[in-house]
């Protein structure tokens, strides 16, 4: 990626910056600091781009970069998000950063206690919002492949999504050029969506051409902005012919696993009932691009189980898992069922609404929280914390709202829940309004689908009004406004606990 900056004219040393722990050198944040701050207080920069090959876990729905000396120091890793949030105000007019790492959850409790440093001053000039965008070589909760190059026997390993990139952004690849030209020279323009497009395309499709699509459930991931840049400008010569050298552009654009979950997403807003469990049945019909797992996950969450209410008005109800134990500050649970997948919570001091930790046979463990005439519905697939609904209690005066409607409120929920495991909500203004008037009944919406259209708002970095809106909408609802966390709205979350409720204090 350096070789391709140089090859855009990027002075080196001075525009473009190389920081290698090749040789045995030691990166830690402050060096990408301070080349970002020289960048930042220098004679001015249009676009700024930040590129990071190496180890990654996220945090609490919050990617870092491991660096040298990480995770035995906590301090040695890059917090992504907060980065972002402060490149938006640096004054530079537009910056993408570019993680060729994976984003699985931190194993062990001493990965667990990374917690990365920004890497862009806070006190830029901009006093305007910039766009950032943001590309990912594998989706929340996997890993980006690395695989052997038989042509670099010497180095050994070639990372197959920065490989795809640079084919791309050297101008190997027609696809990822826009309408525009410049008329002097020819040049042609490599743009963030056009790109993103092609990497989706193009991963997965490299992996099977070496047999390594199982060994690999590598699928690109972005989030990109509504902005006029471009990332390379290519003049075209007899040289370097604008076609690809790997594989041959395909004569019609592949269906990829994104494309049916905006359908699904669509078909749930602005669709019937019966036309959106017409696209379902159609996602189960791609084994290849693997959407039928994601129809499967659908029809699970979206199938009710268990009692309609409790006597306490305040409950959980298992599906998958076996409880073993669970604890609640302020309240009082009371563990019910033959196999351990009901949960009575009383209140008699009216301590609600409040967070229940709990712990199943399997070891895995997480904290919900429970409200005042409504269940908690939490469901898992294996070992895995795939979805936690949140329904009013039949003996609750919210019941005879929803009761009618119950059948769409849990089928909007379960496409936004799944799609949002499998890729990304990405959702615009009218999506988002007609998800939360679908998931409406009486003067309540439905909790899960709120928090997942909020993160969509603010994976998109829009102003923080409507987020706040739907912060004011929870607390008139329940009395809380919801932070997720501990539970993702997007990626429910759980981790490993010990044998007591005592051994939760470091668990989030």
């Amino acid at each position: 990626m350096y070789d391709w900056a140089l090859h855009q004219g990027v002075v080196d040393g001075r525009q473009a910056q190389l920081i290698t722990d090749e040789d045995g050198r030691k990166v830690d944040p402050g060096q990408i600091y301070d080349a970002i701050t020289e960048i930042v207080d220098g004679p001015g920069a249009d676009q700024l781009i930040v590129y990071f090959a190496g180890h990654g876990v996220n945090l609490n729905r919050s990617e870092h970069w491991l660096l040298s000396d990480a995770p035995r120091q906590t301090g040695a890793a890059v917090n992504v998000a907060g980065s972002v949030e402060l490149a938006r105000y640096c004054g530079i007019g537009h910056v993408a950063m570019i993680s060729d790492s994976c984003r699985v959850a931190p194993a062990g409790i001493q990965a667990q206690n990374v917690r990365g440093q920004d890497v862009f001053p806070s006190d830029g000039g901009g006093s305007r919002a910039h766009p950032v965008d943001q590309f990912f070589a594998c989706r929340l909760g996997r890993a980006a492949g690395e695989i052997q190059d038989a042509r670099e026997a010497a180095t050994g390993f070639t990372a197959v999504y920065t490989a795809a990139m640079l084919d791309a952004l050297y101008g190997f690849r027609d696809e990822v050029f826009d309408h525009r030209t410049d008329p002097v020279d020819g040049a042609r323009f490599v743009v963030p969506h056009l790109l993103q497009a092609y990497l989706e395309r193009e991963i997965p499709a490299r992996l099977r051409a070496r047999g390594l699509r199982q060994v690999f459930n590598q699928e690109p991931d972005a989030l990109l902005m509504r902005h006029d840049y471009w990332l390379a400008r290519v003049v075209p010569t007899a040289a370097e012919p604008l076609r690809g050298p790997e594989t041959p552009r395909p004569p019609r654009r592949a269906v990829t696993l994104r494309d049916v979950a905006g359908r699904l997403v669509s078909a749930a807003a602005h669709q019937s009932e019966a036309e959106l469990r017409q696209e379902i049945w159609k996602a189960e019909q791609r084994p290849d691009i693997g959407t039928d797992s994601l129809a499967a996950r659908v029809r699970r969450t979206a199938a009710p189980f268990g009692p309609d209410h409790d006597e306490s008005g305040c409950g959980i109800k298992i599906r998958g898992a076996q409880l073993v134990e669970c604890f609640a500050y302020g309240v009082q649970c009371e563990t019910l069922g033959k196999d351990g997948d009901l949960v009575r919570v009383h209140d008699p001091d009216g301590r609600l609404p409040a967070s229940v930790i709990l712990r199943f046979a399997s070891g895995v463990g997480t904290v919900v929280p429970v409200f005042t005439g409504f269940l908690t519905a939490i469901t898992f697939d294996g070992p895995e914390l795939v979805d936690v609904a949140f329904e009013p209690s039949a003996n609750h005066r919210r019941w005879a709202a929803f009761v009618g409607l119950a059948d769409r409120v849990r089928v909007v929920r379960a496409v936004t829940g799944a799609v949002a495991q499998y890729d990304r909500l990405d959702l615009d203004s009218t999506t988002a309004a007609h998800l939360l008037d679908r998931a409406r009944y009486g003067d309540t919406v439905d909790l899960g689908v709120a928090l997942r259209v909020a993160y969509a708002h603010h994976d998109r970095q829009e102003p923080l009004g409507e987020i706040q809106r739907l912060a004011a909408l929870q607390r008139g609802q329940l009395g809380a406004c919801c932070s997720t966390s501990h539970w993702s709205g997007a990626s429910w979350s759980a981790g490993r606990l010990g044998p007591s409720p005592a051994s939760c204090r470091s668990f989030r």
